[in-house]
């Protein structure tokens, strides 16, 4: 059985490396005239300070008393989850390539992605950062941790595909048709 000290040091460690990640990423700047259209509408600042908030407040229950999880199998699905997070918003950043942008964006000459994991599901790349956050706060080892993250997280996820849908849809023929066949 592994300590809960321990799983509570892999979630840390599994968000300092998330984290540094996704910064690194976002230092790669798009050049500007391939810009069509940007309409993020404070999404992304939203996303950032709702993971900021929901990182610490997952961490603050995780010392709470009770709600905790009784055997280790939550390290193992807290680390399944992750895993399955990481893989998934690998995957949509490498197959977007030079289209992947944080805020929303339509880029000149921007094909839209029907094909692998974007077949079934318009945004794996959310559904793979929402996984990893949840992951990382099971690892926290404590129902109420994942229970208020999600509750944090999701709402702010929801209005942030909601501008990127309305975008694609303002101005890709083919979006409307793409979002009846597909899972959001």
């Amino acid at each position: 059985m592994i300590a809960p000290s321990i799983s509570l040091y892999l979630a840390i460690c599994f968000l300092v490396i998330y984290l540094f990640a996704e910064t690194s990423i976002s230092k790669y700047k798009r050049d500007k005239t391939l810009v069509f259209m940007q309409d993020d509408r404070g999404s992304l600042s939203k996303i950032k300070k709702a993971i900021f908030f929901a990182i610490l407040i997952a961490f603050l229950c995780s010392y709470i008393p009770f709600g905790k999880f009784n055997d280790s199998l939550y390290i193992y699905s807290g680390c399944t989850t992750l895993g399955i997070g990481l893989i998934f918003r690998s995957y949509s950043i490498v197959i977007l390539g030079k289209r992947f942008t944080y805020v929303v964006t339509i880029l000149k000459e921007h094909p839209l992605q029907t094909k692998g994991l974007y077949a079934i599901i318009r945004h794996p790349g959310y559904l793979g950062q929402l996984l990893i956050l949840i992951g990382s706060t099971v690892l926290f080892g404590n129902w109420i941790s994942v229970t208020l993250a999600f509750l944090i997280l999701f709402p702010f996820y929801h209005y942030r595909i909601s501008v990127e849908e309305d975008l694609l849809l303002q101005y890709n023929e083919d979006y409307g048709d793409y979002s009846q066949r597909t899972y959001r």
